[in-house]
């Protein structure tokens, strides 16, 4: 199992790398998901995942495109399109994911930290908790 702490990763690294070992069969988990972070112009980014929470299908709201305001579960979002999800081999590796948005009690200790971090950005950027709570 491949516990990854999130704290200051970039968003898209960390999902790639996070849909890639669960495609290979890797259980995979990810602590202190709000505290990764989104590169890019702070209100562009913003009104981009606003946009996206406001899109409906007229016809079959159930249909729908649906972004959750959750910090872990807009993690795991992300991680989703990044599957093939519509095959079973997508479905299960998105069961090996899990997020988390703290420590749980027995990740303590475990989580490794994602090399790409936000140090490395030379752009404005902001954390997927200030995301969601803006939206």
């Amino acid at each position: 199992m491949i516990v990854y702490d999130a704290t200051n990763a970039i968003v898209g690294r960390l999902a790639a790398a996070t849909a890639k070992a669960a495609l290979q069969g890797e259980e995979t988990a990810i602590v202190n998901a709000g505290k990764a972070v989104l590169s890019g112009d702070t209100d562009m980014t913003i009104s981009k995942y606003y946009r996206r929470r406001l899109q409906q299908n007229k016809g079959d709201p159930d249909k729908s495109p649906k972004w959750p305001r959750r910090p872990d579960l807009m993690l795991k979002r992300i991680i989703r399109g990044m599957l093939p999800k519509k095959s079973s081999r997508g479905k299960q590796a998105l069961g090996r994911v899990r997020a988390y948005i703290g420590t749980p009690k027995e990740y303590e200790g475990k989580a490794v930290p994602f090399p790409a971090n936000a140090s490395q950005l030379r752009c404005a950027s902001i954390s997927l908790e200030d995301l969601c709570r803006q939206i």
